[in-house]
């Protein structure tokens, strides 16, 4: 089987936070993306969901929501970024 060179542009951030995921697992970046595309074509998709729909538990649930904590809930994340790191979340 012939192999080809594969270039692709990401974040650098991004790609370092994920080597730092695959050497921890005994892989490179480049043994992940193979690790990828294999799995890809096993399954006739990705290994994963991709969808551009916004999923929310709220409409389910929202019987059950406390509707005072909304406000809170929708900076809940960019608050605990801050609280942990001192920034804000990108």
């Amino acid at each position: 089987m012939a192999e080809v060179v594969l270039q692709i542009q990401i974040d650098a951030d991004l790609k370092n936070a994920a080597e730092k995921i695959y050497n921890s697992m005994g892989l490179n970046f480049s043994d992940a993306v193979k690790l990828f595309a294999k799995k890809s074509v096993e399954l006739g998709t990705a290994p994963f969901s991709i969808s551009t729909e916004k999923k929310s538990a709220f409409g389910a649930l929202s019987k059950y929501a406390n509707k005072n904590l909304i406000p809170l809930e929708n900076t809940a994340w960019e608050s605990a970024v801050l609280e942990k790191y001192g920034q804000k979340a990108d």
